[in-house]
């Protein structure tokens, strides 16, 4: 099973294209290391991702 983020591999973000799409339209900043496919879930819902997130924002830059 995959991790919900990219938090121990960053690299691989770069290939998610959901994750590039939600970046691009703002709903987090351009270092977020979450799965696109949570991120778009979370923002249909009408959350915010940073605020769910629990991890180490000077990683990917993310709201406090």
């Amino acid at each position: 099973m995959s991790k919900p983020h990219y938090f121990d591999a960053p690299e691989e973000a770069k290939d998610d294209a959901m994750l590039n799409l939600v970046k691009k339209q703002g709903y987090v900043p351009d270092g977020c290391l979450l799965q696109g496919v949570l991120v778009m879930m979370i923002v249909r819902e009408g959350g915010d991702p940073c605020v769910g997130c629990h991890s180490d924002r000077t990683k990917c830059g993310g709201r406090q």
